[in-house]
């Protein structure tokens, strides 16, 4: 088994922190292959994660923006995706 990644865990308010969690494999989705293992998000850290996505989402521009902005946002998104 591959070392378990630290620094790389669940992105909690803004920035990665190390999950406090159960350790899971990481599978290269084309060969089934392990590439490494993680730790996960424990139910804190998720609702902690929870409670900032509210506050950005009540304190950012996405719920005044015109429709026209969120729909260019979002096909920004979806090309960056097929990318």
């Amino acid at each position: 088994m591959a070392d378990l990644v630290e620094g790389h865990g669940p992105f909690v308010d803004g920035g990665f922190v190390d999950g406090d969690g159960e350790v899971f494999a990481v599978e290269n989705p084309a060969t089934e292959q392990m590439v490494t293992e993680v730790r996960g998000a424990s139910l804190a850290q998720v609702e902690q994660a929870g409670r900032a996505a509210r506050r950005a989402f009540d304190g950012g521009p996405w719920p005044t923006m015109a429709l026209g902005e969120r729909v260019a946002a979002m096909r920004r998104f979806a090309a960056a995706l097929d990318a």
